[in-house]
């Protein structure tokens, strides 16, 4: 008799559960994959099919900030509530990967947006879409959340020197692999749909009106996604993505559509210096140890602008993000100490309270 895999095989666990041997083996019968987010209530897929989830009260607790509370790709371990198609999120179970931003471009707090993914789709329209200083951001917060990427270049119909856009991209990104196609027209959907095994979980990201939900509704097969035209003035797209949402393709792959960005800010370390390697590379080149990357003689970098060897927009975008990661962590150092402070009065407000109010041990009957 053919076996017949179960729901959560089919949303990704065999893929996702691989990436963690040492974890003790859970009861399938309470796990569950997040497929949709509505704040605080969830829609799951478990083995018994489709579930409303909801946290229980001492998550809610527990959860210090949003990072902390399910996302659209979590496995979650559950508790099923009798008679009724509704279960208690107990557990988050570890994330493999991730794609977060910044909150807000004056935060220092990490907004999670889709998680345990494999790969992920960075697109930009060849309009007035395109920039390789947002391809850059992209790749860096990709990077970091621990996934590969695939750069999509869409609406290759809308220009006539498509190999001049190919060539900036891929001396900007040696190392990634890069698609050209057109989604409206269906130019390239095979080749993008060849990359998307069974049970892998992609998702594709960058700013509304680049084509996100013409891409997937070409994948699927259907207009699940609403699309909308951009604004002619500026190649602008509004938000026709409104929350984040797992689908399952013909072929078997799993793909989770999100909102465009309109901020992409960065929350990144390491990332940054495997995203712009070469930089790295040529500033360990300089003559001098202390080189300022700016006026100093024998400065590798500055050689390599002037020679044409590094693009100087490149080379001022490191910068830019440089200094907003120190930004970034300066304001963290200061909120972690107010907050240090706050705890330590706290603590000694409660102390002296003790003191105040001690039991005197002689009213009681000890006898």
């Amino acid at each position: 008799m053919k076996k017949i895999s179960m729901p959560i095989d089919v949303f990704g666990w065999k893929s996702y559960s691989k990436n963690f041997p040492e974890l003790p083996s859970p009861n399938t019968d309470k796990l569950a994959r997040v497929t949709i987010e509505n704040k605080s209530v969830y829609t799951l897929q478990a083995n018994i099919g489709q579930l409303e989830g909801f946290l229980s009260g001492k998550s809610l607790y527990r959860n210090e900030s949003s990072a902390d509370s399910p996302k659209v790709g979590d496995w979650v371990e559950i508790e099923k509530l009798p008679n009724e198609k509704r279960a208690v999120i107990q557990k988050i179970l570890p994330r493999k990967s991730k794609l977060s931003r910044k909150e807000k471009m004056e935060s220092v707090n990490e907004q999670v947006l889709v998680t345990n993914i494999d790969l992920v789709f960075i697109v930009q329209g060849l309009d007035d879409d395109f920039s390789l200083r947002r391809l850059e951001r992209y790749q860096a917060i990709v990077r970091e959340g621990g996934s590969d990427s695939i750069i999509l270049l869409n609406k290759k119909d809308l220009v006539t020197d498509l190999d001049s856009y190919l060539e900036k991209v891929k001396k900007t990104f040696p190392e990634t692999k890069i698609l050209a196609i057109s989604a409206e027209n269906e130019d390239g959907i095979n080749e993008v749909q060849e990359n998307i095994s069974p049970f892998k979980t992609v998702v594709f990201t960058g700013s509304s009106g680049a084509g996100k939900s013409t891409i997937i509704n070409k994948l699927l097969s259907n207009e699940i996604q609403k699309t909308k035209s951009v604004r002619k003035d500026d190649s602008r797209g509004r938000h026709t993505t409104t929350r984040r949402e797992l689908f399952i393709l013909p072929n078997g792959g799993i793909v989770i559509d999100i909102p465009g960005m309109r901020e992409i800010g960065v929350n990144i370390s390491d990332s940054l210096e495997t995203s712009f390697l070469d930089i790295k590379l040529l500033m360990k080149g300089c003559k001098f140890n202390k080189c300022d990357h700016n006026k100093t003689e024998g400065c590798a970098v500055i050689k390599a602008i002037e020679s044409g060897k590094l693009d100087e927009k490149r080379y001022l975008n490191f910068l830019k993000l440089e200094t907003e990661l120190l930004k970034n962590a300066r304001r963290k150092n200061i909120l972690q100490s107010k907050e240090r402070k706050y705890k330590k009065r706290a603590i000694s407000k409660n102390i002296r309270k003790l003191k105040k109010h001690k039991p005197n041990y002689s009213d009681f009957n000890l006898q």
